[in-house]
């Protein structure tokens, strides 16, 4: 298998055997770690697997000297959990009092069913999936309650647009952290794709609170999407998860594969059930594999090159990469034809060279546009050369250059013709867009990659 850097090596990738793998297999594991690796050197993301572990200590290592300390680190990561937990317990009450549907995911989803699940695997925070359309008023309503959104970065590309190309917002108050999903994971962002997740939750009352856990089938899925994605600090979380939903014999392999389809995701779920079966000897049926790997096309592959490395693009050919597919998942083509355009202009207060601005697409969107012509009003010096960007957090629509001049004899101007992607943008109900104009080489292309707060 070709190197994906958020799957498990070495001394990690130890760990997850002794944890999960038939006997023969964790016992060869375990013995070439404690041979190897010392428990003092031992990084976090490692030691919190020590949890799952210490499960099985009673026959991997009965005598081991370092039993107290694991039995002691097992305790520790349950008693970290139940912090989280109930710190987050405030602002689940909020919600449901509201109304609001639930339907936890990851961690969370499997703690509400049996809360001994927080003995084996950390709990840092509670994923919460909420109807998209009830998206805004969830959040304002933690706000509301005391809750804070975490980083500055959020609070900008919130007041952007509340989905803002993102898929989530993480919000604390003490102790309690939620990440308040709209969407389930970052790939699939349109409105729709969750439809089956939630037509195949079950309902479970979870301390009081009402909440829906998915399904075996989702579990798994949700696990390698969010593990694979995000995972470039190597925490295993997501494949005691993935293990443990498939263990259930209740994945549905057929619906799987039809998910893996209609999301266009076939390319990660076969790199993740790949290692599930080779390392864990999970039982992963063969022709899932075969037919996982036969769907796979190569701008999912290019795609999964690049966030697997990077959490967001920082360069154009990166950013290609996640644009061709977010224009794939929509149905559309990377070049829409230029069936109408809309003109605005901007100048000066507004027109801050190097600042952001928020453009409202909405009309040219109704209208199936796919062109916006930007008109800048003495943005420069005529001659001078400057970049325009659109873009969302995470990924640019379009990045041109312009020359200012003054050729009409009413001012230095210069326009940017920049590409609309209008089924993308309306499937994830984004209707305002970010802008950006820069002199050229004053700064970088990508403009999250020096965000001043000040601005």
């Amino acid at each position: 298998m070709t190197e994906i850097p958020t799957l498990p090596i070495g001394p990690l990738d130890l760990l997850v055997k002794a944890a999960l793998a038939p006997p023969p297999v964790a016992e060869a594991a375990w013995a070439e770690w404690r041979k190897g690796y010392a428990l003092d050197e031992t990084p976090w993301n490692e030691v919190r697997l020590l949890g799952a572990v210490a499960q099985r200590i009673g026959w991997l290592e009965p005598d081991a000297d370092i039993l107290p300390r694991i039995r002691g680190i097992q305790k520790f990561l349950y008693a970290q959990s139940q912090l989280c937990l109930v710190g987050a317990m405030g602002g689940l009450r909020i919600l449901s009092e509201a109304g609001i549907p639930m339907l936890f995911i990851k961690g969370a989803g499997r703690v509400a069913v049996d809360d001994g699940i927080a003995r084996e695997r950390l709990v840092r925070d509670i994923d919460v999936l909420v109807p998209i359309a009830r998206r805004d008023e969830a959040c304002e309503r933690l706000i509301a309650g005391g809750w804070h959104l975490r980083g500055y970065w959020q609070v900008l590309w919130r007041g952007f647009n509340s989905l803002a190309g993102h898929h989530g917002w993480s919000l604390s108050r003490g102790k309690g952290e939620i990440d308040l999903h709209h969407f389930s994971n970052n790939l699939n962002r349109l409105v729709g794709d969750d439809d089956g997740l939630w037509a195949r939750n079950a309902r479970v009352t979870w301390r009081g609170i009402e909440v829906h856990v998915p399904s075996a089938t989702d579990n798994l899925l949700l696990a390698i999407m969010h593990g694979l994605r995000w995972s470039r600090d190597l925490n295993a979380d997501w494949i005691i998860d993935g293990f443990r939903a498939m263990s259930t014999g209740a994945v549905d392999w057929a619906l799987l594969l039809a998910e893996a389809r209609r999301r266009r995701i076939a390319t990660i779920l076969h790199a993740g059930l790949s290692y599930l079966r080779q390392a864990l000897g999970a039982p992963v049926p063969a022709e899932t594999l075969d037919a996982l790997k036969a769907m796979g096309t190569r701008r999912q592959w290019n795609e999964f090159h690049v966030y697997t490395r990077v959490s967001l693009p920082f360069n154009l050919q990166q950013n290609a990469a996640f644009l061709a597919m977010a224009v794939a998942r929509s149905g559309e083509t990377e070049n829409p034809e230029a069936r109408l355009q809309a003109t605005i202009s901007v100048g000066p207060p507004e027109l801050q060279l190097g600042n952001w601005l928020t453009v409202d697409i909405a009309g040219v969107l109704q209208q199936g546009g796919t062109r916006l012509v930007v008109r800048l009003v003495n943005p420069a010096a005529p001659g001078t050369r400057l970049i325009g960007i659109i873009f969302i957090l995470g990924m640019i629509f379009d990045c041109r250059e312009a020359e200012v001049s003054d050729a009409d004899g009413e001012g230095p101007s210069c326009s940017f013709t920049f590409v609309l992607h209008p089924r993308m943008l309306a499937g994830r109900g984004i209707s305002r867009i970010a802008l950006r104009i820069t002199e050229a080489g004053s700064a970088p292309i990508i403009p999250w990659g020096n965000v001043n707060p000040e601005q």
